[in-house]
C-alpha cells in the first residue's frame, strides 16, 4: 500500500506508463527493455566489440524509457587471428558471476556467444524479478552450478501466450552450455521485435 502512495506511487505510475507495462514480467515492458538492450549489443557485436560486463548496472534508463548499454570498462575488440579464428584482446575471467557466461567462468576469453548468455540472464531478471542465482553463497557456488547446467527460474507462461514461450525459448538458447548453440545477437533482437 505505502509503493501506491505519495512519491512512490507517483514514480511507479510513471514507470508503468513509460514502459507500457510493469516488471517483473513478459509485458510490454520487458519487450521494451529488451529490445533496446539486444539492439545494443548487437550493434557493438556489429562493429567487433564484446562487452563482457552485461548486468543491470550497466544498463542507463533514459527519461523517455529507452535502455542504453554502458560502461565498457572491460570490453575488447575482437579481431580476427592470422589463423583464421578469433581472438580477444586481454584475458582472464572478466565479468560478473551470475550474468558471465559459464565458458568465461572457466578461463576463455570472452566472445560475442559470451555477451549473448549475458544477455539471455538479464532478460530472466526482467521476467522474473529475480537476480540470477541470488539463493547461493559465494561466485564459487554460482560458478558450480552453471558448470552443471543449472540456470535461474523462467516464468511458465501460459501456453496460449505465444509471445511469452517464444521469450522463455529465446532465453534458454541465449544461455545455452555450448557457446555455438547460442543464437547471435542480431538474432536474439529479431526474434524480440517479432514476438513483441
Amino acid at each position: 500500500a505505502e509503493a501506491n502512495s505519495g512519491s512512490g506511487g507517483q514514480l511507479q505510475q510513471r514507470l508503468h506508463a513509460l514502459f507500457g507495462g510493469p516488471l517483473p514480467g513478459i509485458s510490454g515492458a520487458f519487450f521494451q527493455l529488451a529490445r533496446d538492450i539486444a539492439k545494443g549489443v548487437a550493434y557493438l557485436h556489429s562493429k567487433r566489440v564484446v562487452h563482457s560486463d552485461l548486468k543491470p548496472a550497466n544498463i542507463l534508463l533514459t527519461a523517455d524509457g529507452r535502455a542504453l548499454v554502458a560502461d565498457f570498462g572491460v570490453a575488447r575488440v575482437v579481431r580476427t587471428t592470422g589463423g583464421g579464428g578469433r581472438s580477444t584482446a586481454g584475458g582472464g575471467a572478466r565479468g560478473t558471476a551470475g550474468y558471465m557466461a559459464v565458458e568465461v567462468c572457466n578461463g576463455a576469453k570472452a566472445r560475442e556467444p559470451a555477451d549473448v548468455f549475458s544477455l539471455g540472464v538479464l532478460m530472466a531478471e526482467m521476467a522474473t524479478g529475480i537476480a540470477p542465482f541470488a539463493h547461493l553463497d559465494n561466485d564459487l557456488a554460482v560458478k558450480a552450478a552453471m558448470d552443471s547446467g543449472e540456470r535461474p527460474s523462467l516464468p511458465s507462461p501460459d501456453a496460449s501466450d505465444v509471445s511469452a514461450c517464444v521469450m522463455v525459448e529465446l532465453i534458454g538458447a541465449a544461455w545455452a552450455q555450448d557457446p555455438s548453440a547460442r543464437p547471435e545477437a542480431a538474432e536474439v533482437y529479431g526474434t524480440i521485435v517479432s514476438a513483441a
